[in-house]
């Protein structure tokens, strides 16, 4: 079955102004337009810590065990944002020019001033999401940091399923080697209720992934919907790209020259700590 998602949605997920994913035209000048932010502040994204995978019936999930809480901030991000969970889209959601991927992760985060994510949501710019996608590698060599995780899968091929991962695993580890190039949009959630107030950054490296490890994605059992008892294969769980109803699309590259003519600086560390700073004395108030 070809999970294609969107068709018979209906209440923001249809009518929706700010709605997810989008494709990216990059290089249009009447569609992005170029941004110099600071850079991005990840906090603890290199711990290496214990994650459930869950096969949710709509994709494979991973969430940290409450050890060490993970943020992000900086990069035009002006709240401090926990990590929530990491899920993963076959093909990509977002669309670069047109182009697929052939894997997408969402690293989902929200408001750290709200107990949760539940509370968040609906606010306004609550909810940060990470965007990376994956190109299928030519020579077919499997992601050694994806390896885990792809090895999970098999235990939870039913939707409602749980199983730790066997190895410690951390944020990082899918993670684009340049994490100084990205777009920036207003977006929602690509799944109902398509909440909105969604920031979101989609990097513009990518990481390589091979056609196997896609496969056992593939390879998860989903409800049908027609609600039918006879579980199917989740073979592609992609939203379709929405409209940008004019929403500015902005794109961060720091060797980019800005409006004077000067290239930007990807910014030093002592200024990456006076942005985390700002940011939890932001949610501590």
């Amino acid at each position: 079955m070809s999970r294609v998602a969107g068709n018979g949605w209906t209440g923001v997920c249809r009518n929706g102004t700010d709605q997810s994913p989008i494709d990216i035209l990059h290089g249009d000048k009447g569609f992005t337009t170029p941004a110099s932010y600071e850079p991005l502040v990840f906090v603890n994204y290199d711990n290496l810590v214990n994650y459930n995978l869950t096969n949710n019936g709509h994709t494979a999930m991973l969430t940290p065990h409450n050890t060490c809480s993970v943020y992000i901030s900086g990069g035009g991000l002006r709240k401090l944002y926990k990590l929530e969970q990491m899920h993963f889209h076959w093909g990509s959601e977002h669309l670069v020019n047109g182009q697929r991927y052939a894997l997408e992760v969402h690293l989902v985060h929200y408001d750290a001033k709200y107990p949760s994510l539940q509370e968040a949501m609906g606010n306004n710019n609550s909810l940060a999401v990470v965007a990376v996608l994956f190109r299928e590698n030519k020579s077919q060599e499997p992601n050694a940091e994806l390896a885990q995780v792809v090895a999970g899968l098999r235990a939870v091929t039913e939707p409602g399923h749980t199983a730790q991962l066997a190895a410690r695993f951390s944020p990082a580890m899918l993670l684009p080697g340049d994490t100084e190039r990205w777009w920036r949009y207003a977006g929602s959630l690509t799944t109902p209720g398509c909440d909105q107030g969604v920031v979101w950054t989609v990097f513009r490296d990518t990481l390589p992934v091979a056609r196997d490890q896609v496969k056992e994605f593939q390879r998860l059992l989903t409800h049908p919907a027609d609600g039918s008892s006879s579980a199917e294969y989740m073979l592609k769980n992609y939203r379709q790209p929405q409209s940008t109803k004019g929403r500015a699309v902005h794109y961060q590259d720091p060797g980019q020259p800005d409006k004077c003519g000067a290239a930007a600086t990807a910014g030093s560390p002592a200024l990456a700590v006076a942005v985390l700073v700002l940011a939890l004395a932001a949610a501590r108030s």
